[in-house]
């Protein structure tokens, strides 16, 4: 769902809605890299000791990226909740839950795995379908865009149950705005709002 807000607003709505239930899952709401003055103003107000520690953890996951290790956590936005998977899986094809988690199978981790990979790329299809920009989004999750500016109208919702709705969304965010659009994947892994 897409609204016409200043960037308080959305501010705002993430503050508000972060944590919020659906279906009993606490809901996830993400925002867009902060600007550089903003930051530097946060760390004026911070004690030394703290902004040295951020600068040493930023350092870190740096070299952990140029090392490699970073990859999982750049393709991490696009996962969802195991359960979530786990759920996809068994609806695409007729099964329990239970079956599909058979604790005497030797493949589980394999088939969640796949089953992983499969939502992915439906997950892809779809929001490409709607016509969302994909190599766009690839590229700003692993750092190659440097000029990327942060939306004010578009929210990554994730951590949504399986269960969930537009409707739903569009209740709980349209208490802070009317919502235009709303782009809820069949995966229902993300929502873009």
């Amino acid at each position: 769902m897409f609204w016409t807000h200043t960037s308080h607003w959305s501010d705002w709505c993430i503050l508000i809605l972060t944590g919020v239930s659906i279906h009993g899952r606490p809901v996830r709401i993400g925002i867009s890299k902060m600007k550089k003055e903003k930051r530097k103003a946060q760390w004026r107000r911070k004690g030394k000791e703290e902004e040295l520690a951020v600068e040493k953890e930023k350092g870190r996951r740096r070299g952990a990226v140029e090392e490699g290790e970073g990859a999982y956590q750049r393709g991490r936005w696009w996962r969802g909740d195991s359960s979530v998977v786990v759920e996809n899986i068994a609806r695409k094809h007729g099964i329990k839950k239970s079956d599909l988690l058979d604790s005497e199978a030797d493949d589980l981790a394999v088939r969640i795995a796949l089953g992983e990979t499969h939502v992915i790329a439906e997950t892809k299809k779809a929001l490409s379908n709607a016509g969302i920009n994909i190599i766009a989004l690839e590229e700003y999750a692993s750092k190659k865009t440097e000029n990327t500016k942060r939306s004010n109208h578009v929210i990554l919702v994730k951590n949504l149950p399986y269960n969930s709705s537009e409707g739903d969304l569009a209740n709980m965010f349209g208490k802070y705005g009317s919502p235009d659009k709303i782009i809820l994947p069949p995966t229902r892994v993300l929502a873009l709002v």
